[in-house]
């Protein structure tokens, strides 16, 4: 939980660093490293700048377990990097891990996605989707301002098509539709049946083999909500493997894959393709990435990923 003071009307302007520390009751040197991790904020806003005069009426914040969540996500990221698994002067096609958030989280900015890409040598970063902490694969990622509007619009549109991979608790046969309604209960997000006023989800899904006492899908979303498939499959008593939030409790983590991301290249309109293999975390029952080959008819396959250099 985070503290927060409002400097007094009589106090004296004074260095970031110097004035969270009195407030806090900490030293200087935990004030300075806190503002380096990015859990400190004045008047709502992050600040990193130690330095940054602040006067009466500032309100500051702090998250007090800012220093430990920024080391802890600089050995993640460390031991589990992101790849690159295409670039271009626009943008940039990211495996991310499981485990390492998409952006900066409100105790830290280090061990993101986001952070790491800065960290290769891009000095604009901008994201138009995004994936749960827990859940692994593909994110497109604008490294220029020119990719903007073309990234916006494929996905407020819906023309970026993203199917997933998950392994499902039980056994189903064949494909469907999951149709559902988000709703809050009690504080947390619920999947009801359709019609009860909550944001709408919808959900093509189909079994493609037996994985071990449970199933590999293929999940493909008509609509893009919070955790959505891990909504849906706990609705139908079928919750992704790992899922420790909605009763998939297993060890190894979580059985979701954003494993195929197609859409035309946000500057130059060119089909730029891409598809995962199955983790090979989620055990020996490896398979070709054609398991998420989309359609009859789809060409599916290898990465068309244009002449972009």
């Amino acid at each position: 939980m985070s503290l927060s003071w409002i400097l007094p009307a009589d106090a004296a302007p004074d260095r970031l660093d110097r004035a969270l520390a009195e407030a806090w009751g900490a030293s200087r040197g935990a004030a300075r490293r806190a503002i380096d991790a990015g859990g400190v904020y004045v008047d709502g806003t992050r600040c990193r700048s130690a330095s940054r005069s602040v006067g009466p009426g500032a309100r500051l914040e702090v998250e007090p377990d800012a220093e430990e969540a920024a080391a802890r996500g600089k050995e993640q990221i460390a031991a589990s990097p992101p790849v690159l698994v295409y670039r271009d002067r626009h943008v940039v096609l990211v495996d991310k891990p499981p485990g390492v958030p998409v952006s900066a989280t409100r105790q830290t900015v280090h061990g993101s996605v986001e952070g790491w890409i800065k960290d290769q040598g891009f000095a604009y970063v901008a994201l138009h989707h995004r994936l749960d902490r827990e859940a692994q694969g593909l994110l497109v990622v604008a490294v220029h301002k020119a990719a903007n509007q073309g990234l916006a619009r494929a996905f407020q549109d819906r023309r970026a098509r993203r199917t997933y991979r998950a392994v499902l608790l039980g056994r189903l046969e064949g494909q469907g539709i999951w149709e559902h309604d988000q709703v809050q209960r009690a504080g947390r997000r619920v999947a009801a049946p359709p019609g009860r006023g909550g944001q709408s989800m919808r959900s093509r899904w189909m079994a493609l083999r037996p994985w071990g006492e449970d199933t590999l899908v293929r999940v493909e979303l008509d609509t893009g909500r919070t955790h959505q498939i891990r909504l849906q499959a706990a609705a139908v008593g079928h919750p992704v493997v790992g899922d420790r939030l909605y009763g998939g409790a297993e060890a190894g983590g979580l059985r979701l894959q954003a494993a195929r991301l197609e859409l035309k290249h946000p500057v130059t309109g060119k089909p730029l393709v891409c598809d995962l293999p199955i983790p090979p975390s989620w055990g020996g029952h490896d398979e070709p990435p054609q398991d998420v080959a989309p359609d009859p008819g789809d060409q599916g396959g290898a990465a068309e990923e244009g002449a972009e250099g």
